[in-house]
């Protein structure tokens, strides 16, 4: 009996432990998944903005300049997906074949003889299964499309870097609403841009020290105005409440001047 006892006892402990490593396994596996869809993000919507307002010079007749950048706060209204904000670009192509040095949000390559030129779009929607994702809307040679480009994608946040006294350097940061009512889009420099992005599944454990809300630009930025910034645990979905989240953001510097006052897709 007591050798039945010990082997029982022995089985039962091997099993707890194999289910800790289990989870163990399933949490990391999981944040992993989610650092690289931040970076995967982030690096997407930074080359788009590497490209505004390119020229290409090799061209003998070289397309106009065009207004770069406008995004709007709460995209959607009361269907916005955690008041996530939209972010549309407008860029020239290269080359009179697409060489490639340019693409759109979806990968594609655009030349310069594109009548509209290239569009990027940035904005989170709900794909079939209800599930939010980060989607790129693009215009092709004949019409527009729409992508998705990262699972998991719960809000996207943007505050424009705006130069007021034209000497380069960001005097202050605002949302899309303050950045349009001034009339600033031409003197953006930098945009600041935050994700919160959650797991593909929860690991099967609650985590007492998880915050209450996940604040996208952190506690110092007045987020009371814009929605979206500063997100409730208790306001996502029941079901994935205490599944593993992150916060992904980067500040980026624009290389090209911003020219013109206008932006109509």
């Amino acid at each position: 009996m007591l050798a039945a006892s010990l082997s029982a006892c022995a089985v039962l402990a091997a099993i707890s432990m194999l289910q800790s490593a289990n989870a163990a396994f399933v949490s990391q596996q999981q944040i992993a998944i989610l650092q690289e869809n931040g970076r995967y993000a982030i690096n997407v919507v930074t080359r788009a903005l590497l490209q505004l307002s390119y020229v290409d010079h090799s061209l003998a007749h070289q397309p106009p300049k065009l207004f770069a950048i406008e995004g709007e706060d709460n995209s959607g209204g009361s269907s916005s997906v955690n008041g996530s904000d939209e972010l549309t670009l407008h860029f020239a192509g290269s080359g009179l074949i697409a060489d490639g040095n340019v693409i759109n949000c979806a990968g594609f390559a655009v030349d310069s003889k594109l009548p509209d030129q290239g569009w990027s779009i940035f904005y989170v929607a709900k794909n079939e299964e209800g599930e939010p994702e980060l989607r790129c809307k693009y215009r092709g040679n004949k019409d527009w499309n729409s992508q998705a480009l990262v699972a998991g994608v719960e809000s996207f946040q943007v505050l424009y870097g705006v130069d007021t006294d034209s000497d380069g350097i960001v005097n202050q940061y605002l949302n899309a609403t303050s950045t349009k009512a001034q009339s600033l889009w031409d003197q953006v420099v930098a945009l600041r841009i935050a994700f919160l992005l959650r797991a593909e599944r929860g690991t099967g454990s609650v985590n007492p020290d998880q915050p209450d809300y996940f604040a996208l630009f952190g506690t110092a930025y007045e987020a009371t105005a814009d929605k979206g910034t500063r997100i409730k645990r208790d306001s996502l979905p029941a079901n994935t409440r205490h599944w593993p989240r992150l916060i992904a953001q980067s500040t980026i510097y624009l290389r090209n001047t911003l020219p013109a006052k206008g932006l109509e897709p």
